[in-house]
């Protein structure tokens, strides 16, 4: 959790691996650094970005500095999910494939993903406490279960390399600091710290990716006293959109918990055709997965839809029920 860092005394940057940070060095309402638990003990900077995940101290360093801690949005989606390396077959043509569950009556998924060294990385997961075993057998037996024999077919056959490694993810986490009327000057929040999105939908890393470039504008713009005011605005701008593609997803399932996104329902009801059509039309389902990877924009998976063959006459009737020219359009 450094950036811009100037040790006392030196006059370059570097990095400090395997170190704590303590507390925030603050003179009045301005952050000037950070205190370690290495050495140097203190770490002066023009600027400091919390980039240290969702178990983030920054909520609970605001109050000891007099500001308010940011309100916190929480969606609970107990998902599970174990990954493990099988020897890729020469000739595999198939680089990816994806089993994805129909909400409420499936919770289980599946990722298969051809990368370097010859090799697959398998992924099982699942909502609501349905998580997939680490021992051999309960993994392939777990695979069996998916709603498609797909990813089953390809680890039954291969030689695995690893050992099945889990994670568990307890809730969708959005703090919004865009919200506070007062924030520390020459401090800022960054990435998980601010969001931490449902790792299924593989969204976390891009949206900081995003947050980086508006870091780098803002910053640019000045060390003013309106930084963070400028900087959060925006990057709750980032973060909008998937937030509400990701938490509307889970939402799909009753027993999820926590704050719904305005238009859930309506986002979910025509998500929902368009699982179905991107089984059978290669532009929507390619349309929807850039959608989600932000390669593109909401309106285009829409237009794709539409367009497509299959499908069709069902689309135009869910626009029609929830009458489409008086709904908000998707974020883009």
């Amino acid at each position: 959790m450094a950036r811009a860092a100037q040790s006392a005394g030196a006059a370059e940057s570097g990095f400090l691996p395997g170190t704590s940070i303590k507390s925030l060095l603050h003179d009045g309402g301005e952050v000037v650094g950070i205190e370690t638990d290495a050495t140097p003990g203190k770490v002066l900077a023009n600027l400091v970005v919390d980039c240290t995940g969702r178990g983030s101290a920054t909520p609970r360093w605001l109050p000891e500095l007099g500001f308010d801690a940011p309100p916190e949005s929480k969606i609970e989606v107990n998902v599970g999910y174990s990954s493990r390396y099988y020897k890729r077959a020469d000739g595999a043509q198939t680089p990816i494939t994806i089993v994805y569950p129909k909400p409420p009556a499936e919770r289980r998924a599946a990722t298969l993903f051809a990368i370097e060294g010859g090799r697959w990385i398998c992924t099982l997961a699942g909502w609501l406490g349905d998580h997939p075993p680490t021992d051999s057998q309960g993994f392939l037996d777990f695979a069996r279960s998916l709603p498609a024999a797909d990813v089953y077919r390809v680890i039954s056959q291969a030689e695995p390399l690893s050992e099945a490694v889990p994670h568990r993810f307890p809730a969708n986490l959005r703090r919004h600091y865009e919200k506070l009327a007062r924030f520390p000057q020459r401090y800022l929040v960054m990435g998980d710290a601010v969001c931490s999105f449902n790792p299924v939908y593989g969204q976390g890393m891009t949206s900081a990716a995003l947050q980086s470039e508006v870091l780098a504008k803002t910053v640019a713009q000045g060390l003013d006293v309106r930084l963070a005011q400028r900087y959060f605005r925006e990057v709750a701008g980032i973060i909008d959109a998937p937030w509400s593609l990701a938490a509307g997803e889970d939402f799909r399932y009753p027993e999820v918990h926590g704050p719904k996104p305005s238009g859930t329902d309506f986002v979910n009801g025509y998500g929902a055709l368009l699982h179905r059509a991107a089984t059978r039309d290669a532009r929507v389902y390619h349309s929807f997965l850039n959608v989600s990877n932000f390669a593109g924009f909401a309106r285009h998976v829409v237009q794709s839809a539409e367009c497509g063959e299959s499908d069709a006459g069902e689309f135009r009737s869910f626009a029609e029920r929830v009458r489409l020219s008086s709904v908000r359009p998707l974020p883009s």
